[in-house]
């Protein structure tokens, strides 16, 4: 008989049904990102219907002009500046089906719709955790290297929210970009292909500054290691040169107080900010200024998400530059919503062949804000996607520099 049984089966003298089925009892990385403050990375906003457009507006600013005798007066024009837009689409589905028979086994599962209920709800957190670590994963590739995967509905298109939501007018109408602005850079742009703000500046000069609207890695455009003289020098950088906007005028930037890492740059990540006191690696006894008790930034928080490739790691000021997007919008009609915002649970039996049926929708979406760029900054992210796996590469060790 040896033969004629399958890897995930036993040899019997006759049917036996006194096993006992169980759910696994291990915490999903979900929750550890749950416990640590990474969703709240990501505050939750809603939109009233599947889709939103927003256009933010900006004013002239000639702050060096003056008037001489009988010249004219500088009037102060608007102008319509970066368009931010974002689409509803289910990003988790869960459908279980099981024959009736199956359900009758109290000694299998004693509760089995509480037992797919669970299995249901860890694995829409677990999506949940998954989408927005994607967010930051891929949020440093070239929007030519994610057109690649478009229509695949793979993870990269998670930046393409003309792909998002229910077919029709509206949809088709939302412009098919993979970043968060119109000047068609990742998210995370370098220092040799910064930012284009909305009036086409792409650096400061007119302000005296030498370094441009970049948001990742070393002013050469290299990932850096993680370090306290690259933090360091990245702080400053948020702080003084990318809050710049399309009217010129310096914004007060939300300071910066997180620092995300993946698992393997724990340690690293301590040594930067949370133990050394003074500056890790020398003999003398400078201060370290990234230390989380000197007071000169805001950095006091660590966040290791161990989803993210290796080598990867983000500043950022919490809850500003992304949200998350629900809708109030019952996208499937009649179907009872489930117990999150954004979710719908339809359970029903095929009378046909004796199976009950549980279908689990889970609705969301992300929206970058004006101030993305300038209260997120990458270290180090991946640059390229792997062809085979579709999912982002991790930056290599001996690539890393220094600012």
């Amino acid at each position: 008989m040896a033969g004629t049984l399958s890897d995930n089966q036993v040899q019997t003298i006759y049917r036996d049904e006194s096993y006992e089925a169980f759910l696994c009892t291990l915490p999903t990385a979900s929750k550890e990102l749950e416990e640590n403050g990474f969703n709240a990375l990501f505050p939750e906003k809603k939109i009233t219907g599947a889709s939103r457009i927003r256009n933010n507006l900006y004013g002239s600013y000639a702050p060096e002009s003056a008037r001489n005798p009988g010249e004219a007066l500088t009037p102060m024009t608007m102008a319509q500046g970066y368009t931010y837009w974002t689409a509803i689409r289910a990003e988790f589905t869960s459908i279980a089906s099981e024959p009736i028979e199956m359900m009758t086994s109290a000694i299998k599962l004693p509760d089995y719709a509480a037992t797919i209920g669970e299995t249901q709800a860890k694995a829409y957190a677990q999506a949940r955790a998954d989408y927005f670590t994607a967010l930051l994963a891929y949020g440093g590739v070239a929007s030519a290297t994610l057109d690649d995967f478009a229509g695949t509905k793979q993870r990269p298109t998670i930046y393409n929210h003309a792909v998002k939501g229910q077919p029709g007018m509206i949809i088709a109408e939302i412009p098919n970009q993979w970043v968060a602005g119109s000047d068609a850079l990742p998210w995370f742009a370098r220092y040799d292909a910064p930012h284009a703000r909305a009036n086409g500046d792409t650096i400061a000069s007119f302000a005296g500054k030498s370094l441009g609207y970049f948001n990742c890695g070393s002013r050469a455009g290299a990932n850096m290691r993680l370090t306290e003289a690259n933090v360091r020098e990245s702080l400053l950088h948020m702080e003084n040169d990318v809050p710049w906007t399309a009217d010129r005028i310096l914004r007060q930037a939300s300071m910066i107080d997180t620092l995300i890492c993946s698992g393997n740059l724990r340690v690293a990540a301590s040594e930067a900010f949370q133990i050394n006191e003074y500056r890790p690696g020398t003999s003398n006894n400078d201060k370290n200024p990234v230390w989380k008790g000197s007071g000169i930034f805001n950095l006091n928080k660590l966040i290791v998400n161990r989803l993210l490739p290796d080598n990867c790691w983000y500043l950022c000021a919490s809850g500003e530059g992304v949200n998350s997007i629900a809708t109030d919008y019952n996208i499937l009609g009649d179907t009872p919503k489930g117990p999150v915002d954004g979710t719908y649970v339809d359970v029903f039996q095929n009378r046909d062949n004796k199976t009950w049926i549980r279908q689990f929708f889970a609705y969301w979406s992300h929206e970058f804000n004006e101030e993305a760029d300038i209260c997120w900054f990458a270290g180090s992210t991946p640059l390229t996607i792997s062809s085979t796996t579709g999912r982002p590469t991790p930056p290599v060790i001996t690539d890393l520099a220094d600012w």
